[in-house]
């Protein structure tokens, strides 16, 4: 119910990511890019103050979702971003390569979770390690459109036909 509430929210384009992000990808799962970010490279995106509340939380969603809080209270104007924006920041994250890409990464990344509310940023991190966890599959994401349209699973199985000449 809370994802075909957020469906009913966006646009038909904002959907479509959302659909796939909510499953931690960026796109089908035969055309998905891997991030290559490792939890020692995040840390370092993360900033200094990462390590010693990485130790004490033990998750690094977690972390920059804590750091995001304590250092929100010093920053008055942090940019937000859309849902298309946080997507194509990922897609450039994901899409780094060649020499010095471990360190373009890290910079993407830090500059991402800098635009980030503390609970974006947890999500946006888990995501990008590929521990997101939501428990969301495409069969959830057809659920929930039949749930934005009908209130209840009912199309499921028509919403599914289409899934499978089309997903």
């Amino acid at each position: 119910r809370i994802l075909a509430q957020l469906f009913k929210e966006t646009t038909p384009e904002e959907a479509r990511l959302v659909a796939y992000m909510t499953q931690g990808r960026l796109g089908p799962a035969y055309r998905s890019p891997d991030f290559g970010v490792a939890d020692k490279q995040m840390l370092k995106a993360l900033g200094p103050k990462a390590n010693e509340l990485f130790r004490k939380l033990g998750d690094l969603g977690l972390t920059a979702e804590k750091l995001k809080n304590l250092n929100s209270k010093n920053q008055i104007n942090t940019k937000q971003l859309n849902i298309k924006q946080v997507y194509e920041k990922l897609v450039e994250i994901a899409e780094a390569g060649g020499a010095g890409s471990q360190e373009r990464k890290i910079q993407l990344v830090g500059e991402l979770v800098s635009c980030l509310d503390g609970r974006s940023a947890k999500y946006a991190v888990k995501m990008i390690l590929g521990k997101l966890r939501t428990g969301f599959s495409d069969m959830t994401v057809l659920d929930a459109l039949s749930w934005m349209i009908t209130g209840d699973k009912k199309l499921r199985p028509a919403i599914e036909g289409l899934y499978n000449v089309r997903a």
